[in-house]
């Protein structure tokens, strides 16, 4: 699967490292190949739906330690941002985040498409 349309849409901050940057994009990688290999009629990021995700969280992950799933769960949560998704995908999958708990914003940020804006529709 060609993840180029979701790496389009990722911004790295300054402070994080080159590393980190391929750590995620492997991890986006690793998430798309249990897709396809589960799903073959998935192709392209876009066709991904919540239950090829929930698919990964569930069963996709069960081999990985309690901090492997962690970092991959975060990589899903970019995932969904980056579809645009994640008002509807992320209490399902319930990876919303807490305001209340706080902790550390994210080094990578998925920049919105301007198509909506140009549309009026938000």
């Amino acid at each position: 699967m060609n993840i180029s349309l979701v790496l389009r849409r990722l911004r790295f901050e300054g402070k994080s490292s080159e590393i980190s940057q391929r750590k995620v994009i492997g991890r986006l990688n690793k998430i798309c190949r249990i897709i396809s290999e589960k799903f073959p009629e998935v192709q392209r990021p876009d066709q991904i739906k919540l239950k090829h995700l929930q698919y990964v969280r569930n069963e996709g992950l069960a081999g990985y330690s309690a901090a492997t799933t962690v970092d991959y769960k975060r990589t899903i949560v970019i995932l969904v941002e980056a579809l645009e998704r994640q008002r509807d995908w992320l209490p399902p999958l319930k990876l919303e985040k807490d305001p209340s708990k706080g902790g550390r914003p994210s080094s990578t940020q998925v920049i919105c498409s301007g198509a909506r804006n140009r549309r009026g529709v938000r």
